[in-house]
């Protein structure tokens, strides 16, 4: 059966999609709207409180509006907000890549550079 993990947390997304060819794709998601992001993963989630980031690993997925970002892992960067609360500023999507949004799908599959 397989395991599944589902982490909510209210954040707001900033950055753009920057590719560096071989490396992690960073992806922002500024334009995906308002609202919680779920993130879930087949082999789990994995907080590093020190590092203040968030590992999701397997078949990884986060999601907030109309955007959808996958890879084999991924690697969700927060910080305190003005608000002092936790905000995800960044996340990196390692591996198998595929992003979705309501008219568009890019992808990047590993070992095809």
């Amino acid at each position: 059966m397989m395991r599944l993990l589902r982490l909510f947390l209210l954040a707001g997304f900033m950055g753009l999609l920057a590719p560096t060819p071989g490396h992690a794709q960073t992806l922002g998601f500024g334009q995906g709207g308002d609202g919680p992001i779920h993130i879930e993963a087949d082999d789990g989630i994995e907080w590093q409180r020190s590092k203040q980031l968030y590992l999701a690993r397997g078949n990884a997925k986060a999601s907030q509006g109309g955007v959808v970002v996958e890879g084999d892992e991924l690697v969700a960067h927060y910080r305190p907000n003005a608000a002092g609360e936790n905000e995800i500023y960044r996340i990196d999507a390692n591996g198998n890549v595929r992003i979705i949004s309501e008219t568009e799908v890019a992808q990047f599959r590993q070992g095809c550079l």
